[in-house]
């Protein structure tokens, strides 16, 4: 709500009030509507959609200002020259993916209104919250390994290509980091598909302790035991499966599933499955490396994965403290490039856009990337990066 004074009417409105209140009005609520809806008073409503139809946003928000009106922080307007780039590769974001992509921009969180604010002036319309379920389900506990490989969840999706034929896609999810450890696109669901990816992600990032799946028939029989809990057995790895009819337990790959299928496949029809492999395989990498987990606190999976998230945080606090002290509008704000990993047990961390070369012991009682060999780190920007063995 606008701020009031004791005794006296409504001081102030954010631009976003005004641009509410004025959108109601457009959508043909009355006068009287609005002004029940929002508290705000016949004139000053008047002059609002005066003002908009005149000079849209910008005169909308010079309504009703006053003389000494603070400027957004350097933090705020830097913040502001991103959200193009932002809003055209993720045209369907609400705020809170893209509170997270400004985060992984270099920023620390900035408020949801805020963000909203700056949407509104540059002319743009926060994507809607999806409307509240009438009967919506208790609150589920969650649960989450401590450390990457305790667990790894596994499940099949299906879906069509050109309607013609079915595809089945076989992941593993690393269950700490949300890193997709292993998957692959096949035309069967057989356990054969089913080991084939699993080896791959073992050679790939070693065995995890645990494996959690559903009671396909891929992954279990009722009488005796089947192949995958065989290889299990095998390499000492515990077996667990999800209650049957309860796919809660597998909600971290279920979450992955719904945001393959809605930012990726169901966005431009696939027309082969060559066409599929490719999309997913660009699809994960992106997911692996680049998208914001809010899940994880908006960091990447993989840099939780790979044991890097605490410096990554650094970089971020430690680039927004500068970006805030700056003197001179952030007309131009570009993010650094960094790379950071461990490297015989010390911290390697490189800066470029500050040409600082750290080499450092890590904290007493850390960890370091048990996950890679002794010369393994991350490379690339707060926009995206990839790991690669260091020589």
């Amino acid at each position: 709500m606008p701020s009031t004074t004791k005794g006296k009417k409504l001081t102030q409105w954010t631009v976003a009030q005004k641009m509410e209140a004025v959108q109601a009005r457009q959508r043909g609520l009355t006068i009287k509507e609005v002004k029940s809806l929002f508290g705000v008073c016949d004139h000053t409503l008047y002059k609002w959609v005066k003002a908009y139809d005149s000079g849209g946003l910008t005169a909308l928000e010079q309504t009703g200002q006053r003389s000494g009106v603070i400027s957004p922080s350097p933090k705020v307007q830097a913040a502001g020259g991103l959200l193009e780039s932002i809003t055209q590769s993720q045209p369907q974001a609400g705020l809170g993916k893209i509170q997270g992509a400004l985060y992984r921009q270099g920023f620390l969180k900035l408020a949801k209104e805020t963000i909203k604010k700056l949407l509104l002036r540059q002319g743009k319309t926060p994507a809607s919250p999806p409307r509240p379920r009438r009967n919506t389900p208790p609150r589920l506990k969650t649960f989450e390994r401590a450390a990457p490989n305790d667990l790894w969840q596994t499940d099949i999706m299906t879906f069509m290509i050109k309607g013609q034929y079915r595809v089945y896609i076989i992941a593993f999810l690393d269950d700490n980091s949300r890193f997709i450890v292993g998957w692959g696109l096949h035309r069967f669901q057989t356990t054969v598909h089913v080991l084939e990816v699993f080896r791959a992600a073992i050679e790939k990032h070693g065995a995890p302790k645990e494996v959690l799946s559903d009671n396909g028939r891929q992954y279990y029989t009722w009488r005796g035991k089947s192949q995958f809990t065989v290889f299990l057995t095998k390499l000492g790895i515990r077996h667990i499966r999800s209650r049957p009819y309860h796919p809660q337990t597998m909600g971290k790959v279920e979450s992955f599933w719904r945001n393959l299928l809605q930012e990726s496949l169901q966005n431009i029809p696939l027309s082969s499955f060559e066409e599929a492999q490719a999309k997913i395989a660009e699809y994960v990498e992106y997911y692996n490396f680049k998208r914001p987990h809010q899940g994880i606190g908006n960091v990447t999976p993989s840099d939780r994965y790979f044991r890097v998230e605490d410096q990554v945080r650094q970089i971020i606090e430690q680039n927004t403290a500068k970006v805030q002290e700056a003197q001179s509008p952030m007309t131009e704000y570009r993010p650094p490039s960094y790379i950071v990993g461990n490297i015989g047990g010390r911290e390697l961390r490189v800066v470029a856009k500050n040409a600082q070369v750290m080499l450092s012991e890590p904290p007493a009682g850390e960890m370091v990337n048990s996950n890679s060999g002794p010369g393994e780190a991350k490379r690339g920007g707060f926009g995206g990066s990839n790991h690669q063995p260091l020589d």
